[in-house]
């Protein structure tokens, strides 16, 4: 359910720093868009929570070159509503929320 289509990834960084952007829904709440730029090769991990806790989503990608990436996750088959997402690798994680409006 994620899918690398390559991109730019936006804001600050400093050379060598692995940088993980939001989350961002697309306007029909049928996908959701998650830049990242690697500082090496390494491994991404996406796990989506509901409100109350439950793992609703959980994806490992193998090792993903160093680099920007921009990844396409289908969210079809969620209810609408606000989730939970944690994205990590080897170096850096982020953490917010994620509004599914339909």
């Amino acid at each position: 359910w994620l899918v690398d289509c390559g991109g730019p990834v936006h804001g600050v960084r400093f050379s060598g720093q692995t940088v993980l952007g939001a989350l961002t829904p697309s306007q029909t709440g049928v996908s959701a868009t998650l830049h990242l730029s690697l500082a090496i090769d390494e491994p991404v991990t996406l796990d989506l929570y509901s409100l109350t806790g439950a793992l609703m989503r959980h994806l490992t990608l193998p090792e993903q070159k160093a680099g920007e990436h921009t990844a396409t996750i289908d969210l079809q088959g969620l209810a609408t509503g606000r989730y939970l997402y944690r994205v990590s690798t080897l170096d850096a994680a982020r953490q917010g929320d994620l509004l599914i409006v339909r």
